[in-house]
This record gives C-alpha cells, structure tokens and sequence, in this order.
C-alpha cells in the first residue's frame, strides 16, 4: 500500500501527459474550412439598344487605272508631282514624237503615192472601155486596166489605214489622264527609253466615291430577305451603312449597298457585297480596312450580357451565375449579335441573375462564392 501511495502522483502525471498529447492530436487532425472565394459580378438587365450587326471589310477605289505605254519611245517630259490631283486629260507622260512626225509624213507621201497611181489607173480603164468596143485592144488587155485599177484602188486604202495607225501612234506619244483622280509614284524617268512590255509607268485611283467591299453569309443574306419580306427592314439596298476606321474612329459620310454578288463562293459560304461611301475629304485609300456597321433604327429592349462574362465548350457558350444563396451554377446561352462589349442574349438567362465577370477559374457548379458586384465601368463603356 504504501509503494502505490508513493507512485500515485507519477503515474497521474503520466495519465495526464498522455491525455495532454492525445488532445493536440485531434486537434491537428482537425481542418479548417477555407472561406469562399470572392468573385466579381454583374447583374443582367433589360436595356433599349439599337442592334447592329458588323462586317469587316476592305475599302478599294472605284477607278484604279494602271497606265501603260503603247508605243516605243524616249520619255521626254513627265509635268505631274506624284501625288497630284489631276483632272481628266491632264498629260502626265510624253514620248519623244520626231519619229512619230516622219513616219505621219512618209505614210503621207505614200498616199499621195497611191492616189497618183490609182488616177492613172482610171484614166487607162475610161479610155480602154472606149477602144473594147472598137476592137482597138483585146478583151484580155482591157481585163489587166481593169485588174491594175482595182489594184490601185486598193492600194489607196492601204495608204490610208497606213496613214491613220501613224497618226494614232503619234498620239500615243502623250499619255493622259483617263478619269479625275490622284496620280500614284512614277516607276519611269525622264530619258527612259519604255514601251508596252516596260510594264506599269503608274496609277491613277479616283477616291470619290470610295467602295468597301465585305462578305456576309447566306444565312444573314436569307433572313434579310425573309424581313424584308415581312416588312420589317427596308430594303437591302435601302439601308444606310456607318463605317469604323481602324482606329476605331466612325467615319463622318454613310453608305450604301450597291452591289450584291449572283453567287455564293463555296469555299467560305459567303455573298460578296460592295457598298459605296462618299470621301470629298479623300479620308478613305485603297488597300484601308475598316467595318461596316448596320444599326437598326428602331430601339428595341434587350438582355445583355457582358462578353467576358460567356463561355464556351463543347456544348456551346454559357455563363456561370451566382443564386440567392450564392452558389455557383451553369446557364447555357442562345447568344448570336454581339452589341459593344455585351452580348445580345436570346435564351438562358433572366433579368437581375447575377453572372460572374471576375474569378471564372476558382469557381465550379455547386460552390459558394463571396459575391461583389461589379462597380468599375469597362474601359469601353467610359
């Protein structure tokens, strides 16, 4: 009894000690909830928009000639800056015409030449068809003055058409402006011997008009048929067209649709389309891009969603949306006109559902989330 008495305090020391280390255990093994994510949202509202559909397209010039040398020639005067804006029949290259002078002057003798002749020749057949009759010359004789006439009167035509293409290559020599416009870079020199095969000497675009031409597809072709159809956009043609400059700038003229194409090219499924804008300013150049924008011009009320805010798999596009008891779940979305930085919504969502703009990758359907609502305007909208 009394060796237990003596070893009662150390064995409920080590009662406790085995109790104390027990307890950190479990309290170890225990694990901590980690808070939920914060995410940012924005709420989706009815709103009054004008819908628009964009195209992008490229801008070309109504009239791009390529001028081009027909005769051979040194280059003696070229009177224009490049750059200039020049009118119709402006000479904008001369070819050294000498040549061109003697060879008019020498076609000239050689229809005097002719002339001279065939004179004769008629001469000889008024007075051979005056000696037939008497037997003065046999018929064979009267059938060769009737054969040299002939001759020489061809030979007239000859020396006229001769003359004539002299001539008009004489006027080659100076070549002009076929159109108003804005003359491009001379690729020639003055004293540069050039002909037909020495290629482009330069270019001339008229600016005013200007076309862009863009594509659009047989779908949005047909519905816009279909609309019409039911009146309810005017005609395809009737359409007033806004243009977005690659600086993202608008610019200040509409347009119009001109043209549509009779086909649809296989390979891509599309109608080419042309439209044509005014430039008095000479803004617009060939070779710029830029997109076409058709605005309806009847507000209409629609949901939108932002852009950042669908995504798209497999499915299709959808968005992740947080309830009232902020938890995460999947909306998939009819989306198909996008409208700034929002898309039009069509189906999948209601007005006032919360979608998430910010924290799309640390959410999954099912989770709770710390909402915060969006409060910074998007760079766009300001």
């Amino acid at each position: 009894m009394k060796w237990t008495l003596q070893r009662l305090p150390l064995y409920a020391a080590f009662i406790g000690t085995v109790g104390f280390m027990t307890g950190c255990e479990e309290q170890a093994t225990q694990t901590v909830a980690p808070p939920p994510p914060a995410v940012i949202v924005e709420t989706v509202t009815k709103q009054q928009i004008n819908p628009s559909t964009q195209f992008s397209g490229r801008i070309e010039a109504m009239e791009d000639v390529s001028l081009q040398a027909r005769v051979e020639g040194y280059l003696i005067a070229r009177p224009f800056q490049e750059g200039d804006y020049v009118k119709q029949g402006t000479l904008l290259f001369e070819l050294d015409p000498k040549p061109f002078a003697a060879e008019v002057r020498q076609r000239e003798a050689s229809l005097k030449q002719a002339h001279a002749k065939y004179e004769v020749s008629v001469i000889n057949y008024k007075r051979g068809k005056k000696l037939l009759p008497k037997g003065s010359i046999s018929a064979v004789d009267f059938d060769e003055i009737t054969t040299t006439k002939i001759t020489a009167e061809a030979a007239v035509a000859q020396a006229e058409a001769a003359l004539d293409a002299a001539k008009l290559n004489q006027g080659y020599t100076q070549i002009k402006a076929p159109i108003d416009g804005r003359v491009g870079a001379s690729n020639v020199s003055i004293g540069d011997l050039i002909n037909p095969s020495t290629g482009e000497l330069t270019t001339l675009v008229k600016q005013d008009p200007m076309y862009v031409v863009f594509n659009a597809s047989e779908t949005q072709i047909l519905d816009a048929y279909e609309m019409r159809k039911d009146e309810k956009v005017p005609a395809i043609t009737e359409l007033a067209l806004s243009l977005e400059l690659s600086n993202k700038s608008m610019y200040d003229q509409q347009g119009k649709i001109d043209f549509i194409d009779n086909r649809v090219d296989p390979t891509t499924g599309t109608v080419q389309i042309r439209a044509s804008f005014p430039n008095p300013d000479h803004i617009l150049q060939p070779g710029q891009f830029g997109n076409i924008i058709i605005a309806s011009s009847d507000p209409v009320e629609a949901l939108l969603v932002p852009q950042v805010a669908v995504q798209e798999d497999q499915k299709g596009r959808f968005a992740m949306v947080v309830n009232n008891e902020n938890l995460v779940e999947r909306r998939d979305l009819e989306v198909h006109i996008r409208q700034g930085i929002y898309w039009v919504v069509d189906a999948g969502l209601m007005p006032n559902e919360r979608v998430i703009v910010q924290g799309l990758q640390r959410v999954r359907v099912g989770l709770e989330v710390k909402p915060q609502e969006q409060q910074i305007k998007p760079f766009a909208e300001q």
